[in-house]
């Protein structure tokens, strides 16, 4: 599994809210290594992002919030899922490790340029 450089990604803003779901749309079309997991699991964090107002460039949540709406019902794809949309550059994910503190996942962006380039 190659990992990715966050580098050539940029975190988005609240203003951005419609733009990153339209990059990860296209992006996720192209990209063979996502499959329906990967984007249930990330319409469920952009949607966890929606309900708390865009207030924050990523958002704060516990996998019991994200399994039901990912339609998802094991841990094991969850998780590897989750860190696999990491490795593939589509969020920046920190584990919690605190059952009273959310894990934290911020979406990234990029121009279909640099997402060009990495293709060829």
């Amino acid at each position: 599994m190659e990992k990715t450089h966050i580098s050539e990604f940029v975190a988005c803003s609240p203003a951005d809210a419609l733009t990153v779901l339209e990059n990860f749309l296209q992006r996720a079309q192209r990209d063979p290594r996502i499959g329906p997991v990967h984007i249930s699991l990330y319409l469920g964090m952009w949607k966890l992002w929606r309900d708390g107002g865009f207030m924050e460039n990523g958002i704060r949540f516990f996998s019991y919030q994200l399994l039901p709406l990912g339609k998802v019902s094991s841990c094991s794809t969850y998780h590897k899922a989750i860190r696999q949309l990491h490795v593939f550059g589509y969020i920046c994910y920190a584990a919690s490790y605190n059952r009273y503190r959310g894990s934290y996942a911020q979406f990234l962006i990029t121009n279909e340029t640099t997402w060009k380039q990495e293709k060829v």
